[in-house]
């Protein structure tokens, strides 16, 4: 017997978490389009900050990977 699931995964390139409107976006997106896998690639910031947007975000589980340095480009 074969079940088959109907999923949702989301992979957006996003600049522009810094911005203080972007948890309301982003939660506002998520509870229109119910993902079951959301992966945001943002390059532009990391650390701390990356923490604080992930914590706004509010999402059950988490998980986060530091860069190993910014380009210059």
């Amino acid at each position: 017997m074969v079940f088959f699931m109907k999923s949702m995964i989301m992979v957006w390139n996003y600049q522009g978490a810094r911005h203080p409107n972007f948890h309301r976006f982003i939660n506002e997106f998520l509870r229109e389009n119910n993902p079951e896998i959301m992966v945001l690639i943002e390059i532009r910031i990391s650390g701390y900050k990356a923490d604080r947007v992930i914590k706004q975000i509010r999402m059950s589980f988490s998980h986060r990977v530091e860069i190993a340095k910014f380009s210059r480009g």
